[in-house]
């Protein structure tokens, strides 16, 4: 599993350039929108559905991203059970 948050190396650039035009992505811990923007950018077509439990990354997303008319942002975190615990926000 490559951990690298450096899109160059882990895969998201090459993952990116396989979407089709109008590509929906849902983007799972959206944080800065890094992989969000990357694909935006390269499919004028294509929109994104984001999950970011962190108020501030929200507060980010609200105030500086660029494609943020194209993006859905729920404020949740996702697991692979229902269940709520509680979220530190450690910005």
């Amino acid at each position: 599993m490559n951990r690298s948050l450096n899109g160059a190396v882990n895969g998201e650039i090459w993952l990116a350039g396989l979407l089709p035009p109008e590509a929906i992505v849902v983007d799972v811990g959206f944080n800065r929108g890094d992989f969000s923007a990357l694909v935006l950018q390269s499919r004028p077509g294509a929109r994104a559905i984001a999950f970011e439990p962190a108020r501030s990354m929200q507060r980010r997303f609200e105030s500086e991203f660029p494609y943020r008319g194209r993006v859905h942002m729920l404020p949740y975190a996702v697991s692979n059970r229902a269940g709520s615990v509680r979220f530190r926000d450690s910005a």
